[in-house]
């Protein structure tokens, strides 16, 4: 057997070497695969584990990145302006202070009222929410009605909202959400701090207001403004008869007054005018409307012409042309946009419109921010504006057809509104500017901290003579008069001042009475707030002997605390 393992020379036989070699490889290929086996258990089992720790790790990346992104969006809701507000394309509330002119005035429709227009293209331009509330009243409504109706309106949740969740601010006073904690940042909380917020607030006003009150009460807008509304920005519009009509109203004597306190403010304006009249100064940043016509690119051309040597009669005789060629320019703009260069026709309403919104793109292009830095009153009285009372004609006492008592124990008890402004719901309007309601909410009537000084009546008036007499103590002591032909075809709603000084510890009641029982029949409320001196042709009226009821013998009837016939 030995020997068949080998052939005649005595070596192993081929056949049975390839089968040894054979068996060899194969044990070496069956270890091979073990091994290999082996090896891919291993590398699964380290793969699962290593894509079991980058899963963690990817987890807890995308989380905090999650929160970070929740947190610089909740940041964003909280301490964005309105400029940025529009960039990051969340939804923004704007409110529209104003008289005739911020009411849309000379509209054709209410479709058409600039406001209403601005809130459409805003929609259109940023694809965000635009939620707006045009409060103005028509016709001969001063600042001191925008002043009552920006009172009225209820206070801006976010900072008692915020502060109650524990929501902190760095030192520039944005909130940074760091210390508050799951409960500040939760979606109801941000919800409840936007909750009657206003992101803008667009004033217009200056044309029927009297330099000599103008000043007080405009600054007031914007003090009361930034106590209410914690990061609402502002835009005042400086009507376009300043420059279009000077010789109608105050606007052009009151420009002066209102860029001044407006920069202190940190406000930005738009005269209307100029822009409708010389856009080029207007993108120049011209202030004063008596640089309206071009005057502005006039004089730098005269003043380049003099530095190139020029003689002063050339000078002056291109200036001219240059001049006259640029009001020739602006009287057909004018006569476009205007009705007799007054009031605002639809084309004009659309310019204003569209003006606004060219501002309002470039302070978004440049991500404009909300000025948090304290600002102290130019003007001292305009803290005593902060106190604000009203009362609804339902809880004055009517002694007759003609006459109204605001009773003494309303204004020295528990009976006054609250000069915080929670006292009532807000009288609302659409962009038209005209009032939802008739009056003042009679709502939630609270106890004030003191109500004296300024009395204003909220009331209609109607077409023809229309005569308001006020009177304190028994009938018989003059406070005020308002005297007013209206030439309107209706009536129409006016909040007006009648005297400064109300004392009512001293005076008593306060009688109200009008010529007619019809006129009479459209008082909504009387405010008191303010305290500083007026005008004094405030005190330059006719007298009556008394008003309100007298006995068989001529003699005042004496009122109780409460207006009614005393016992």
């Amino acid at each position: 057997m030995h020997k068949r393992l080998k052939n005649n020379r005595g070596e192993i036989h081929p056949g049975l070497l390839r089968a040894l070699l054979f068996c060899v490889c194969a044990v070496i290929a069956i270890a091979v695969l073990i091994s290999s086996y082996i090896d891919s258990l291993h590398d699964r089992a380290y793969q699962e584990w290593a894509r079991s720790e980058n899963n963690k790790v990817y987890d807890i990346t995308s989380q905090k990145r999650t929160t970070e992104r929740q947190l610089l969006k909740v940041r964003k809701q909280l301490n964005d302006s309105f400029y940025q507000r529009l960039e990051d394309e969340l939804p923004v509330r704007i409110l529209v202070l104003g008289d005739a002119y911020g009411g849309g005035f000379g509209a054709g429709s209410k479709s058409y009222v600039w406001s209403k227009l601005l809130a459409a293209r805003l929609k259109l331009t940023y694809g965000v929410n635009v939620e707006l509330d045009n409060i103005s009243l028509s016709g001969m409504n001063s600042a001191y009605s925008v002043w009552s109706r920006l009172m009225s309106c209820p206070l801006g949740t976010a900072a008692e909202t915020l502060a109650k969740a524990g929501a902190v601010k760095d030192q520039r006073g944005a909130y940074t959400g760091e210390g508050s904690g799951e409960k500040a940042l939760s979606t109801k909380v941000i919800t409840d701090s936007r909750n009657k917020e206003y992101d803008l607030c667009i004033i217009s006003l200056g044309l029927t207001d009297e330099p000599a009150l103008f000043n007080i009460y405009y600054e007031s807008l914007l003090h009361n403004l930034r106590n209410r509304y914690e990061k609402c920005s502002v835009i005042t519009l400086l009507p376009n008869q300043a420059v279009t009509a000077p010789d109608a109203g105050y606007a052009d004597e009151n420009a002066e007054a209102l860029y001044e306190i407006a920069a202190h403010y940190h406000t930005e304006v738009i005269n209307v005018g100029l822009e409708m009249t010389d856009p080029e100064a207007a993108l120049k940043g011209a202030t004063m409307s008596e640089l309206g016509y071009g005057s502005i690119t006039s004089r730098e051309l005269g003043e380049d012409m003099r530095e190139d040597g020029i003689s002063e009669r050339r000078v002056s005789q291109v200036v001219s042309e240059d001049l006259s060629e640029r009001r020739e320019k602006a009287e057909g703009r004018i006569r476009q946009y205007t009705i007799d260069g007054l009031y605002l026709n639809n084309k004009g309403q659309e310019f204003l419109a569209d003006t606004i919104l060219s501002h309002i793109k470039r302070d978004v292009k440049a991500y404009k921010g909300y000025e948090s830095a304290e600002v102290k009153p130019i003007l001292k009285d305009v803290v005593t504006l902060e106190n604000y009372n009203y009362f609804p004609v339902s809880g004055l006492s009517r002694i007759d057809d003609f006459t109204y008592v605001l009773p003494k124990s309303l204004t020295t008890g528990s009976g006054a509104s609250d000069s915080s402004g929670k006292s009532k719901d807000t009288d609302t309007a659409d962009s038209s500017g005209e009032s939802e309601n008739n009056g003042e909410s009679e709502t939630d009537i609270a106890e004030s901290s003191g109500v004296y000084g300024i009395v204003g009546v909220d009331y209609d008036l109607l077409p023809g003579d229309n005569d308001l007499y006020g009177a304190v103590k028994d009938g018989t002591v003059p406070f005020g008069r308002i005297k007013w032909n209206y030439a309107g075809s209706e009536s129409e709603r006016h909040i007006l001042p009648l005297n400064a000084h109300f004392e009512p510890k001293e005076d008593g009641n306060l009688y109200l009475a009008f010529a007619t029982k019809t006129q009479a029949d459209t008082l909504h409320g009387v405010i008191v707030g303010g305290d500083f001196s007026f005008p004094p042709h405030f005190d330059d009226y006719e007298r009556v002997p008394v008003v309100g009821p007298v006995d068989d013998d001529g003699n005042p009837v004496k009122l109780d605390d409460d207006g009614k016939a005393a016992k």
